[in-house]
């Protein structure tokens, strides 16, 4: 298990990159106004940042690290990604009239919906997981499951 973690670790970088890639050119538009090519940057910047600090917060705490542990961030930010996904359909639903103001409302409202069902399900999911007696299946939906 070791060898096959520290044999795809140089795909790590590489992966992360074209997870960026992959953001920006959904995101984009013919129109470079309406264009949001920083928020697939921030949408990975974002979800990445909140599984370094959930990994740091469980380890600080003493919440051995495994060594399957190396798949949550992709598996997080594939989950972030779909958040960002979501909120800019609903964005991009509302009327361009509309003041700023009520457009946020009407997507945050519109996208609120599904981002928090699936995020209670995703934290249900792996909670469930940790009552299991496998302990590496307990460590890795403890570390997952603190992100959402």
């Amino acid at each position: 298990m070791l060898n096959n973690t520290e044999a795809v670790k140089p795909y790590s970088a590489i992966t992360g990159v074209l997870i960026v890639i992959f953001s920006m050119v959904s995101v984009m538009s013919a129109d470079w106004v309406r264009g949001k090519i920083y928020l697939g940057i921030i949408g990975v910047v974002c979800a990445g940042m909140a599984t370094a600090t959930a990994f740091g917060t469980l380890m600080y705490i003493g919440i051995p690290f495994i060594s399957i542990n190396k798949i949550i961030p992709f598996l997080m930010i594939g989950i972030g990604i779909d958040d960002m996904f979501v909120v800019l359909a609903s964005w991009r639903r509302t009327k361009i009239q509309d003041p700023i103001t009520k457009r946020l409302s009407e997507t945050y409202s519109d996208a609120g919906v599904s981002i928090t069902i699936t995020s209670l399900t995703n934290m249900l999911s792996f909670s469930v997981g940790i009552t299991t007696p496998i302990l590496g299946v307990q460590i890795f939906c403890i570390y997952t499951g603190r992100y959402n």
